[in-house]
């Protein structure tokens, strides 16, 4: 196997570059890895140092919160050079474990349309940061509505709901 990059802690390899991280929180790193190409994917860091053997690669920060890419031409990674890398939040997906049948949500401070959707049809909301405060009003057959306010952060979200019934 051809070994495409080589990740060294310490100084610049002046054979190679270092790949500076941004655009995701470090409290957040040490659930994302860097793939370098097809065959190799290390722990994430603010900064890594990087050596290519002579062609492009491709990076990807992958996890389950933030995600990102570049394509890195071999020239770009040499003598020392700084490269950047931008991450980005990734849309917050929810999730309404042990939800009454039917329950239905509108996001009444979402930038999108006031569209009412099946809890397990929500489509992802954007994000832009690392935290969202969002209104929900939440539906139910036999249940109250109820709007909840839910702080979330990009990927995935659980949404614990307890709804109060009617009466009869």
């Amino acid at each position: 196997m051809v070994w495409l990059a080589s990740i060294m802690m310490g100084d610049p390899p002046s054979d190679g570059c270092t790949v500076e991280l941004s655009g995701i929180p470090i409290s957040v790193m040490r659930h994302h890895r860097l793939a370098i190409g097809t065959d190799d994917e290390r722990p994430l860091a603010q900064r890594m140092d990087l050596r290519l053997e002579g062609r492009a690669t491709q990076l990807r920060v992958t996890g389950p919160r933030y995600g990102g890419a570049r394509r890195l031409e071999a020239g770009e990674c040499s003598g020392g050079a700084l490269v950047s890398l931008e991450a980005a939040p990734l849309p917050a997906r929810l999730v309404f474990p042990c939800a009454p049948s039917g329950l239905t949500i509108v996001c009444t401070t979402c930038e999108e349309s006031e569209r009412v959707y099946l809890a397990d049809e929500l489509p992802p909301i954007p994000m832009t940061s690392f935290s969202r405060e969002v209104e929900l009003l939440v539906r139910a057959p036999g249940f109250r509505r109820a709007n909840r306010k839910v702080s979330l952060h990009p990927g995935p979200n659980t949404v614990r709901l307890e709804l109060e019934r009617l009466p009869g």
